[in-house]
C-alpha cells in the first residue's frame, strides 16, 4: 500500500502530498520471499525487529523509531492490530535475510535431537491431508518429545514462546479433565 503524508505550505496555504513509498504488511513481505506468516515473523524476531506481545509478534518500539515500520494498534477497518514495514525496513530486511536464515538453520542443526524432531514433524505434516494449526503442532511436539522446553518447541515451529505456553497449559487442563472424568467412572 502506498503511504502518503500531507505538508502545509504556510506561505501559499496549499497542501502538498508527499509519497512515503510502498509499505507492506509482515505477511505480504513473507510472501515476497516465499516464507509463510509464522516463518517471516520468526525471522524478523531473530533480526530484532519484532517482539512477542500477548502471543503475537509486533514491531519493536526501536524499529518504529528507526523508521523501519509502523504499528497500527487500533485500526478502523481491521479487527486485529497489525504492522507494516516501510521501504527502508524492506531494504534492511533484504540485506540481512540471508545471514538470518543461515543463523536460524544453524541453531536448529546445532542440536541433533532438535533436527530429528523437526524432521519428524515435517514427515508427519507431509502425511496429513489438512494443515496443522499451531496448537496442533505444539501438542504433537509435547506428545512425541516431552523433554523439550517450551523455548525449543517455539523455535522448531516458529511460534512465540508465550503461545506455546498457552497451548501447553490448555493441553494439560484437557488431559487433567479427561483423567478425572475417567477415574469418576
Amino acid at each position: 500500500m502506498i503511504y502518503t503524508t500531507e505538508e502545509l505550505n504556510r506561505t501559499t496555504g496549499d497542501l502538498r502530498i508527499i509519497d512515503l513509498g510502498n509499505w507492506v504488511t509482515v505477511t505480504e513481505l513473507g510472501k515476497r520471499y516465499g516464507l509463510g506468516a509464522k516463518k517471516i515473523r520468526s525471522v524478523l524476531h531473530h533480526l530484532g525487529m519484532l517482539k512477542s506481545e500477548s502471543g503475537r509478534f509486533r514491531l519493536t518500539t526501536r524499529a518504529v523509531q528507526l523508521g523501519l515500520g509502523k504499528r497500527h494498534d487500533k485500526p478502523k477497518k481491521h479487527q486485529y492490530p497489525f504492522d507494516v514495514i516501510s521501504p527502508l525496513g524492506q531494504k534492511v530486511i533484504a540485506q540481512n535475510l540471508g545471514w538470518v536464515m543461515e543463523d536460524m538453520d544453524e541453531e536448529k542443526q546445532s542440536k541433533p535431537q532438535l533436527q530429528a524432531a523437526s524432521q519428524a514433524l515435517k514427515t508427519f505434516k507431509d502425511q496429513r491431508q489438512s494443515q496443522m494449526t499451531t496448537q496442533m503442532e505444539v501438542c504433537w511436539m509435547r506428545d512425541h518429545f516431552p523433554d523439550f522446553t517450551q523455548d525449543e518447541i517455539a523455535g522448531l515451529i516458529d511460534a512465540p514462546q508465550s503461545l506455546v505456553n498457552r497451548y501447553a497449559k490448555t493441553q494439560a487442563k484437557q488431559r487433567d479433565f479427561h483423567q478425572r472424568r475417567k477415574a469418576a467412572g
